[in-house]
């Protein structure tokens, strides 16, 4: 595996990312540099946080394609 500057890596990844979070009923609230802040909105706390958790494992998943 070869390893970039963050920022390639950022914007190699970032369509990839915002994708996955779209798909799981996520909002960019905000970034800074390589953060994201993404509100997952449910009136069942339960459901927010399967949400948050889903959209965490699939960013790992395809960012390893």
């Amino acid at each position: 595996m070869k390893f970039l500057h963050a920022g390639e890596d950022c914007h190699r990844y970032k369509p990839h990312v915002n994708l996955v979070i779209f798909e799981h009923g996520g909002e960019i609230n905000e970034t800074a540099g390589d953060g994201l802040m993404v509100i997952f909105q449910d009136d069942d706390p339960r459901e927010h946080a399967l949400r948050a958790a889903g959209a965490a494992l699939a960013v790992q998943q395809r960012t390893r394609e």
